[in-house]
């Protein structure tokens, strides 16, 4: 899921503005092509079109107002933004921008090289959006190709750099299965290279600063430091505070820090900030307030907001690689609900709409499957309540019920008796019981089962059987275990608790 939440952000918040820097006799454009950015950036389309319109009128031999109005086209389709926009009509103006960057490449080489890469990064990101990653990698190539030439004959130019990290650092990123495939055309990427040239365009770059600032606060969820994506989200959403997405993304963030509270606040104000434009952020939000519903046990609260994601969903176009797996994840989840509600037959239904969509990503769509074949039982239903309850902070109460279910999960319903055990040891570290939270994290370990939904559990049991090591003294211990997570390419899905395991190495 964070490599598709990533992609929203690739798509959403990339723009370059190098060179303006370049350009600073034309004032006024320049102060208009500013202007026009902080409006996108607060989805204000509408004036930001007519300030790229300005642009273009001030010097229509110079490729940047058209690119600029592209681009904003671009960001009202995929943001879900209910205009006249249409990809047809951002094609067309993308293609205009290219033609009129070549021309302008006889006057100015630089400005004309440098804005005819970045229309090409528009079409890598139009075909990225309807999942043709090859043609988006060939683009972003492309792309990419004429931004180092600028790099090499100016390494000074630090904007530049902002359009190789990403192309780096997302070509790199990419699904396994593409990024081989890529690999045999030229066409990979370098990930900690990205992440540099990302950092030097923030650091030392002058328009490109706020852009590059978007797209590392992404990249260091997607690197598992959630601490510094969460410090960068939260300036971004102070200053853009009209931005849903912003709001989505601070509450995901929250989320996977599970700290419910502060995540259900964050999906509020997303939904405050939506209007009839951006269902899209309403769509995600109502997704996640429906998990954190659901996590706390009330299923009469979560069905409401799982409900109306997958009615969004229904109503409204959907784009393969950004936010088509909600509809298809929010059936799944709506299926749950009525199953631990005791309705069955309900919820069979939903798993079979799960299944079936043409967007369920492959583990929703298995998932479904197994729902329909087979039904949660009672037992079951009581190691999902409790383990949430461990979860949303009741430990007591949780640990009891587990510690009621244990015995019997030795007994006849051994494929849970690994996550039991996790999950004790989860209670015992939130009241600082490190022997114990140990023992737990080693058993369930030892009675790791090889079922692939569950094979998630196995970084983080190392990384807490770690964490009680280093608090009990016993740091080689430790070191071994951080060790198996971080060298391990099978944890390559972990980077939140590879990111730890590092940070924790440091001190030890």
């Amino acid at each position: 899921m964070k490599y598709l939440i990533s992609l929203i952000y690739f798509v959403l918040l990339m723009l370059n503005s190098r060179v303006i820097a370049q350009s600073q006799n034309q004032d006024s454009a320049a102060s208009l092509l500013l202007q026009g950015m902080e409006k996108v950036y607060n989805l204000d389309f509408a004036h930001a079109d007519a300030l790229f319109d300005s642009v273009i009128q001030m010097n229509p031999k110079h490729p940047q107002g058209y690119y600029f109005k592209s681009s904003s086209h671009f960001y009202q389709i995929i943001s879900g933004y209910d205009s006249t926009a249409s990809e047809e009509q951002f094609m067309e103006l993308n293609d205009h921008a290219i033609a009129v960057a070549e021309e302008y490449e006889r006057t100015d080489q630089v400005d004309g090289q440098f804005y005819r890469g970045t229309s090409y990064g528009n079409i890598a990101r139009y075909h990225a959006m309807v999942g043709n990653f090859f043609k988006a990698f060939y683009y972003a190539k492309k792309s990419k190709s004429l931004h180092e030439d600028i790099i090499r004959r100016n390494p000074d130019i630090f904007d530049a750099y902002l359009t190789t990290g990403v192309y780096n650092y997302y070509a790199a990123a990419m699904p396994r299965w593409i990024d081989a495939v890529a690999g045999l055309f030229g066409l990979g990427g370098d990930r900690a290279q990205g992440i540099r040239q990302l950092e030097t365009a923030f650091e030392k770059g002058k328009l490109a600063k706020l852009e590059a600032k978007f797209f590392l606060a992404n990249v260091y969820y997607e690197e598992g430091n959630y601490e510094k994506s969460l410090r960068f989200h939260q300036e971004l959403s102070l200053r853009f505070n009209r931005n849903p997405f912003l709001y989505n993304q601070l509450g995901l963030i929250y989320y996977s820090m599970e700290d419910f509270g502060k995540a259900e606040l964050s999906f509020y104000k997303a939904r405050e900030a939506v209007n009839a434009s951006f269902m899209s952020s309403k769509m995600f939000a109502d997704y996640f307030l429906g998990r954190i519903n659901k996590l706390k046990n009330d299923y009469k609260t979560a069905l409401p907001y799982l409900t109306e994601a997958s009615e969004i969903g229904k109503n409204r176009k959907l784009f393969k690689s950004i936010d088509a797996w909600i509809v298809g994840a929010a059936y799944y989840q709506s299926g749950e609900v009525m199953e631990l509600s005791g309705n069955r037959a309900s919820a069979m239904g939903l798993y079979d709409l799960a299944k079936n969509h043409e967007y369920s990503g492959k583990s929703t769509a298995q998932a479904s499957k197994n729902r329909l074949q087979y039904g949660l039982s009672e037992f079951e239903i009581e190691v999902i309540r409790a383990r949430h309850l461990i979860l949303f902070g009741k430990t007591e109460e949780g640990r009891g019920m587990m510690l009621k279910l244990k015995p019997e999960a030795r007994n006849g319903n051994v494929k849970f008796l690994s996550q039991i055990n996790f999950y004790l040891g989860r209670a015992e570290m939130a009241h600082s019981n490190y022997p114990s939270a140990k023992d737990y994290f080693l058993e369930a370990l030892r009675t790791q089962t090889d079922d692939g939904d569950q094979k998630w559990r196995e970084p983080q049991a190392r990384y807490y059987l770690a964490f009680c090591y280093a608090h009990l003294g016993k740091n080689e211990l430790a070191k071994n275990e951080l060790n198996k997570v971080v060298d391990n390419d099978q944890y390559l899905e972990a980077p939140r608790f590879k990111f730890l395991s590092r940070e924790l190495l440091k001190k030890l």
